[in-house]
């Protein structure tokens, strides 16, 4: 249910450099009756994310993610 999780903590563990898409050029057509039944429910209102991301990412994950941050 969260795989996007999955596939961070992935690229993390084999140190691949990653960023968000932030320019506004990415759009993705929305699903038909996902607003109503979507994994916006289960993973963000409902603490989905939390729990698969504290059981997915490992101590050593997290460090490099704070490594990986550019400074103030």
């Amino acid at each position: 249910m969260a795989d996007d999780a999955w596939l961070h903590a992935l690229t993390v563990r084999r140190g691949v450099r990653i960023r968000p898409v932030t320019d506004g050029r990415t759009t993705y057509r929305p699903v038909p009756g996902a607003r109503l039944r979507g994994l916006k429910f289960r993973n963000v209102l409902g603490g989905g994310n939390d729990a698969q991301i504290a059981a997915t990412y490992t101590a050593q994950d997290n460090a490099r993610i704070r490594e990986d941050q550019p400074g103030p």
